[in-house]
């Protein structure tokens, strides 16, 4: 229903390169900070079409690349030996979409978050007719971590103890969108 949403939103400032992309259920934001191999010649917003965007990126050679928005809606990627033409989506409108963190991150490392995901997430339900059903639930109370799911036949319950303290929180949390996070996980433990 909204074309936009299949576009990545690139935000260019003076100091950092913002990619950000949403599909209203999992958003996700990747921030490159300058650096010497990377020259920012203005600021600028738009939002490309992501899967052209990506495909593109994949058939990129030579070591410089070269992004130009012009005409406010046309973008133009320069290669050694290549140049793409994009047209720009309206990036007025892309949804605003709140990174902001409020209150303390809970820390813990990849490897034991994805262990806690794939040894839970696979008995939460698939029918929507129980919605709460479909989730994965995060129980955190002061350094216990639990996380459990349901279909109302099978049950996994998977509890840990964590480095830190935090306070009380419980959240249902779609088991979609924890596999994915699963899924772009690193392995490295951070």
């Amino acid at each position: 229903p909204m074309p936009v949403l299949t576009g990545i939103k690139i935000e260019v400032d003076s100091n950092k390169i913002t990619l950000i992309t949403t599909n209203r259920e999992i958003s996700v934001k990747v921030v490159l900070e300058t650096v010497d191999n990377i020259e920012i010649v203005e600021n600028g917003v738009c939002v490309v079409p992501g899967k052209y965007f990506i495909d593109i990126i994949k058939k990129l050679e030579g070591n410089t690349v070269e992004f130009t928005l012009f005409d406010s809606n046309t973008i133009k990627i320069i290669s050694e030996r290549t140049t793409f033409t994009l047209i720009s989506l309206d990036s007025a409108n892309y949804p605003n979409i709140n990174f902001d963190v409020n209150g303390t991150p809970m820390v813990i490392g990849s490897q034991k978050l994805k262990n806690f995901i794939r040894q839970t997430s696979f008995a939460a339900g698939v029918n929507e007719s129980r919605m709460v059903l479909t989730g994965v639930c995060l129980d955190i109370n002061k350094k216990n971590l639990q996380m459990i799911a349901t279909d109302s036949y099978r049950l996994a319950k998977k509890i840990d103890f964590l480095e830190n303290e935090y306070s009380k929180t419980k959240i249902i949390i779609p088991s979609k969108s924890i596999e994915e996070l699963s899924k772009i996980l690193e392995d490295e433990s951070e």
